[in-house]
């Protein structure tokens, strides 16, 4: 990785550890203030207390403001979860990477990849130069198609991230534990048909 990405990852780190800080200060506020309005002890029940009533924000806000909403204005606390980790894991991805071996080696790997590809297109550029000599529009030439491979190279490595985040996310889904209303076991089951 040259200099400049690996002083902009460092960059987009301590960016992302100063949000986290700050977004866990804010909700360790917000759960205090909450604990001592819902008497709740735990921290877990808290915050199970502040999502059911937020649902119940969201259904009366929903059902006072009908007549004013347009489609796709109303709040829905799925969608409202949804983003809210979307954000998360936007805002987390950074810290995550940075720990994380096995999206430390896929990035490694796209990085060497890259490496070549960019040590080979030079290598041709210099090839190209010495059979029809060297002009400024060439280089001008050059000097472009290395910036569309810059950013095609910039482009693939996030889209590669993104995707193994993507993949994790689905993994954590699958294999959430689960709760007493999602036990399959036998006594839970349908009755078997006759």
């Amino acid at each position: 990785m040259d200099p400049e990405d690996e002083a902009r990852k460092r960059a987009q780190l301590a960016d992302a550890l100063e949000e986290h800080e700050q977004a866990l200060e804010r909700a360790r506020n917000i759960l205090n203030q909450y604990q001592k309005l819902s008497g709740l002890k735990d921290t877990g029940s808290v915050i199970e207390r502040l999502l059911s009533d937020l649902e119940h924000f969201c259904f009366s806000k929903n059902e006072t403001m009908e007549h004013l909403l347009e489609e796709g204005d109303e709040l829905d606390v799925n969608t409202l979860l949804d983003n809210a980790q979307e954000r998360y894991f936007e805002e987390i991805g950074p810290i995550l990477d940075d720990r994380d071996p096995r999206l430390t080696e896929l990035t490694r790997q796209i990085d060497e990849r890259q490496g070549k590809e960019a040590a080979d297109l030079i290598l041709r550029h210099a090839q190209q130069a010495q059979r029809s000599g060297f002009t400024e529009e060439q280089a001008e030439a050059q000097r472009h198609e290395r910036a569309v491979q810059q950013e095609s190279f910039r482009q693939e490595r996030q889209r590669y991230i993104d995707e193994y985040h993507e993949a994790q996310k689905i993994v954590r889904g699958i294999y959430r534990p689960r709760g007493k209303d999602d036990d399959l076991s036998p006594d839970k089951g349908p009755e078997p048909s006759r």
